[in-house]
């Protein structure tokens, strides 16, 4: 993962991984570059900025293609070839949920989660 500062001010960046290396360092200025490489499967793994605290990220590292990322409003998509599966939709605050779906071949499916707030 490649991480560049693009404002003219100093960041930083904190990854706070329990299962990959953790690591915090600087950013001083406009155009520094800081590239970091995970081994191991960690979803969720939060990254903060400690001068910005508005400034977070979360991190999914996967050892296989199939997982995506939700749109604005929740609305994801995501291409498997047939079969059945178990998917997991994961939201940082309200926890995770698990669904079975069967993909026919030349098919889609539906899946729909609902996560209710705390």
């Amino acid at each position: 993962m490649k991480i560049v500062n693009s404002d003219e001010t100093a960041h930083n960046i904190h990854a706070w991984a329990e299962v990959n290396k953790p690591f915090n360092e600087s950013q001083s200025s406009k155009g520094v570059e800081t590239t970091k490489t995970f081994d191991k499967e960690e979803v969720l793994l939060p990254v903060r900025c400690d001068v910005h605290n508005w400034m977070n990220a979360f991190i999914g590292v996967f050892a296989h293609p199939l997982h995506t990322v939700s749109k604005q409003g929740g609305a994801y998509e995501m291409k498997l070839p047939a079969g059945t599966y178990e998917i997991t939709a994961e939201h940082e605050k309200l926890g995770k949920q698990t669904m079975m779906v069967t993909v026919a071949d030349n098919g889609s499916a539906e899946l729909n989660f609902t996560f209710k707030g705390k």
